[in-house]
């Protein structure tokens, strides 16, 4: 699922998820804007997080789509 999707469905704002992951919120919104990939660990601590529901896979292969846009 996007992380976009699962913040939505989880009532989870950008600053609650990057206090949860202890990195910045413009780190999220960059995620979000496809600007920057997670590093491979904040890509685990998301599917933690999430109860496996955003997946590394999820956050690789959506912002390779949302950069061709």
């Amino acid at each position: 699922m996007p992380l976009e999707e699962w913040m939505a469905l989880t009532a989870t704002s950008q600053g609650q998820l990057a206090r949860h992951l202890g990195i910045t919120q413009t780190a999220i919104s960059r995620y979000l804007s496809g600007q920057r990939i997670p590093r491979p660990s904040v890509m685990l601590d998301i599917y933690e997080v999430s109860d496996g529901d955003v997946s590394p896979d999820d956050l690789v292969l959506g912002q390779t789509i949302k950069g061709r846009k």
